[in-house]
């Protein structure tokens, strides 16, 4: 009977900043910072002790995905580990969310409710203007995941959950561990589909606050196998031994 411990990892801190620009989103996000080239070293020490031979290593299409990969690859092996070849995984993207907003971006200004609300403060905030583009970008999720809000261009929110839930069933046909180099979203579906929210009231909502709680370079463990999935651990960061290296974004 096959069965697996998948640990799913979220990137390092990438270049948040480069998020808002204007409506228009543009900026490349998609790589690390410093801080989370250093998240993602702290890594290898640990895997190397809970994680030394791993029998599989997915890596999720995105740059500061493979970036993390082999950040921490690096100094697990320097530790002594041994990881075999990494299988790029497109299931482990994350979700589309910041698609969404580089194609609908232009139009959230103009809504009378309160995401319109909130994206006129976040494109004209003088201050602190990373936390107005979350509050927005929050707001948005939320009524994307609900359906009410979407785009031909962009990977519908269950469509993502639904790749996510084939990586985890593709996890529970293989043996031994298996590390996932991955996005916050992607984790929280998973750990949402493993606690079932999907058949409970609110269960958008609760996936969704499991997403946003994800910390850059945390651990999280799942037991995978024929008779289903169970959570052994959810945002480990106990490789990060310094209050500046505990991050969320």
């Amino acid at each position: 009977m096959a069965h697996a411990r998948l640990v799913l990892i979220r990137h390092g801190q990438a270049s948040a900043g480069s998020l808002r620009s204007s409506s228009s989103m543009t900026g490349d996000y998609d790589q690390l910072s410093e801080l989370g080239r250093e998240q993602a070293r702290r890594l290898g020490p640990w895997l190397a002790r809970w994680a030394r031979e791993p029998a599989h290593v997915l890596v999720g299409p995105r740059k500061r995905h493979r970036e993390t990969y082999e950040e921490a690859l690096a100094t697990a092996r320097d530790a002594g580990a041994i990881w075999p070849d990494p299988e790029a995984t497109e299931g482990l993207d994350e979700h589309h969310g910041i698609q969404l907003v580089h194609h609908v971006g232009a139009e959230l200004a103009s809504r009378p409710d309160e995401i319109g609300e909130l994206a006129r403060a976040a494109f004209s905030a003088k201050s602190d203007p990373t936390k107005h583009w979350l509050r927005m970008f929050k707001a948005l999720m939320v009524a994307w995941a609900r359906g009410e809000v979407g785009h031909e261009a962009v990977e519908p929110w269950l469509a993502f959950r639904t790749r996510v839930r084939r990586v985890l069933e593709d996890a529970a046909t293989r043996n031994g561990t298996v590390i996932a180099f991955t996005s916050g979203g992607a984790i929280g579906a998973a750990v949402g589909e493993v606690l079932g929210l999907d058949h409970v009231p609110g269960g958008v909502e609760r996936t969704l606050d499991l997403c946003w709680s994800v910390r850059n370079a945390s651990v999280h463990e799942i037991h995978v196998g024929e008779r289903g999935a169970t959570l052994l651990s959810f945002n480990g960061v106990s490789h990060l031994d310094r209050d500046d290296l505990i991050t969320m974004v």
